[in-house]
């Protein structure tokens, strides 16, 4: 009979497995968004289709010359926008299941945001790719085009937060080197009143 931790080891190794294989093709999608956006700016629309998934089925009717002039469109909005030197970074990827009808992503198809930025300003790009071929579905930009932010403040906050474990491994030698009754209790109250922060 199995036990209650055998089971949970099993759950345990699929879950992280599976998240692996998610993790490995979410960074194949990012180098293949950014071979394609390469390539149309390039204006070699030929090898842009080959990084379509021409063989899906959302593909059967498809018309090559239609599909060229979408890309050339696409091609002028970016450019317009942003300028043909980008960089490109790694935002998400997600399998999205839901019961209400459009929100769930397609079988078998990843969703895929990838940020590209200049040096001023920022979008990105939302791009669908079949599982199956490792090829783009659909591509298409988010209503985003925002400055590039200054870190200066984010940083400054961030060293503020370091204060927070650096005093509480303070107060926890303290105590340790201390000659206090039930040392215990201490070290409960110090967890205990910054559950709030580990939490958040």
């Amino acid at each position: 009979m199995i036990s209650t931790k055998q089971i949970f080891i099993i759950v345990l190794t699929v879950l992280v497995f599976s998240r692996c294989d998610i993790i490995r093709h979410s960074f194949e999608y990012k180098d293949t968004t950014k071979v394609f956006v390469e390539t149309m700016l390039s204006e070699d629309y030929d090898k842009c289709v080959d990084y379509l998934a021409m063989e899906h089925e959302s593909a059967n009717e498809t018309n090559i010359d239609s599909m060229i002039a979408g890309l050339r469109q696409f091609r002028a909005v970016i450019v317009e926008n942003f300028g043909t030197d980008l960089k490109y970074r790694f935002m998400s990827a997600e399998k999205k299941y839901s019961t209400i009808e459009g929100e769930s992503t397609p079988p078998n198809a990843t969703l895929v945001l990838v940020e590209f930025l200049n040096d001023e300003e920022f979008g990105v790009f939302k791009v669908l790719f079949d599982d199956a071929s490792g090829k783009i579905l659909n591509i298409n930009t988010l209503d985003v085009k925002y400055p590039i932010p200054s870190m200066t403040m984010f940083w400054l906050f961030g060293l503020v937060a370091l204060c927070v474990p650096v005093f509480n491994i303070y107060i926890i030698r303290q105590i340790k080197k201390s000659g206090l009754q039930r040392k215990w209790l201490k070290y409960i109250a110090v967890i205990f009143l910054n559950v709030p922060a580990i939490t958040y």
